[in-house]
């Protein structure tokens, strides 16, 4: 999807080929939460999933970014969202906030720094963390369109619990495509991309501190 989409374009298009959509899927997540809750969303391009927040009533919302155009982009169509030019690793405040979330952001980290990357957005959050990722059981490396060292998908959320044991589930789902796509990847023992006869998952979680 390109910068330009809307909410309604993105969850089109998701729905298309999962038969679930985005806001939904937020919807489902955050619907019981106290919309008084100071979030932060890490990698919020422009702003999307804030905005769902926004339109269901959460009143203290924060994005970080680091692509300047579409950190512009947000601020244009968000004015009363908070945003933050700064790459996550880079991100430093005396703020702590009460949910951190991550929508398709930690498939785009080379695995060397996720584990970095989960201990910073854990030490961000007072109380939840959620996440919607691409999932896999084991580490692959996913051919995104031709380019490589730019997507791999894994058990995010085991990835968190690995690290910080104390977590606990408060709600999680897989959710499948329905389309016949399959994803050309390789494991940490392959040496070639290959498209596997498995289906394509999304996993979404909310995690407890």
């Amino acid at each position: 999807m390109s910068r330009n989409s809307t909410t309604e374009d993105t969850d089109r298009h998701y729905k298309a080929n999962t038969g679930s959509s985005a806001s939904g899927i937020v919807e489902e997540f955050f619907g019981a939460l106290d919309r008084s809750l100071e979030i932060l969303e890490v990698g919020c391009n422009t702003g999307l999933k804030l905005g769902i927040l926004q339109k269901m009533g959460f009143t203290n919302l924060n994005g970080v970014e680091l692509n300047e155009t579409a950190l512009k982009t947000a601020r244009k169509n968000f004015p009363g969202i908070n945003f933050f030019h700064s790459d996550i690793e880079k991100f430093e405040t005396d703020k702590k906030f009460d949910l951190v979330f991550t929508f398709g952001v930690l498939i785009h980290l080379n695995p060397e720094i996720i584990n970095n990357t989960i201990k910073k957005i854990h030490s961000l959050s007072n109380m939840y963390i959620f996440g919607h990722e691409s999932y896999s059981k084991e580490l692959q490396e996913v051919n995104y369109r031709g380019y490589t060292d730019v997507f791999w998908k894994q058990d995010f959320m085991n990835k968190y619990i690995e690290n910080f044991p104390t977590l606990s589930i408060k709600k999680q789902k897989l959710i499948t495509y329905t389309d016949n796509n399959r994803a050309v990847t390789k494991t940490l023992n392959e040496t070639e991309f290959t498209e596997k006869d498995i289906d394509l998952q999304d996993s979404v979680y909310l995690l407890k501190k």
